[in-house]
Order: C-alpha cells, then sequence, then structure tokens
C-alpha cells in the first residue's frame, strides 16, 4: 500500500472542532500520521498525491443498528426466508458494499439469517473483500 498525501481538504475531525479548511493530511501504512494547515507537503517522496478540490473529509460513519439479510420490501422476513442462501448472500454483500461506498466504516448487524452476517463479518476481517 502506498503513502497518501490528500491535498486541498475541508475537515471534519469528529472532535466537536469546526470543520478546518485548506488541510494536508498524511496517510502512512493505511493510518492517518499528520494533519497540517494549508498546503504543506513536507514529506511523503513516492506517495500518491491527490487535491481533492476543497471537498469535505470525515470520519467513517456508523450504522448501528441494520440487517443486511433483509430487503426494505414490505416483507423483509419473507424475503429472507424465501431467497436461496447463495442470493442472499450476494444480496447482502452489495448492501455492505452500498453502505461503505456511502461512508459507513462501522456497522452493527442485530439479526440476520444462516450466519450470512457473520461469514460477511469473516470475509472482511480476513481482507478476503472490502468492508
Amino acid at each position: 500500500m502506498n503513502d497518501l498525501i490528500i491535498t486541498n481538504a475541508r475537515l471534519i475531525d469528529g472532535t466537536g472542532s469546526q470543520p478546518r479548511d485548506n488541510v494536508t493530511i498524511t496517510v502512512r501504512g493505511g493510518r492517518i500520521e499528520a494533519v497540517r494547515a494549508g498546503g504543506e507537503q513536507t514529506d511523503g517522496e513516492g506517495a500518491d498525491v491527490i487535491d481533492v478540490g476543497g471537498r469535505t473529509l470525515l470520519p467513517g460513519l456508523i450504522n448501528a443498528h441494520c440487517h443486511v439479510t433483509m430487503n426494505a420490501g414490505a416483507d423483509p422476513f419473507a424475503y429472507t426466508k424465501n431467497t436461496s442462501l447463495p442470493t442472499l448472500l450476494l444480496h447482502s454483500l452489495k448492501r455492505c458494499q452500498q453502505m461503505l461506498e456511502a461512508g459507513i466504516t462501522t456497522a452493527r448487524d442485530l439479526g440476520g439469517y444462516e450466519y450470512v452476517e457473520m461469514a460477511l463479518r469473516d470475509a472482511f476481517a480476513a481482507g478476503d473483500w472490502p468492508g
């Protein structure tokens, strides 16, 4: 994994502080190493540099109550029971991917079906799939 330098960002750090404009964030080994004011870029030789054009960065969001094996239809329980496990797994994986793309980096599933949600959890933890 290459180091990453993100420039020209508006940062909401999740502490309750006011957003900070025009910051530079250095990421090494997948972890934030430094947050600097302005366009300072003092280190990072060989790093990938992304100018985000003033877009906002914020910590990952948390979904504290979800059911990835259920759909949003009129009867999610019937959908879950009447869908084959391979299809249910693929649909659940798609829901997890949609949550991640929406900025949710932590999700607490409060009940699934046939341990599909546990299989997904284990695949994410093993790095087999982004999650």
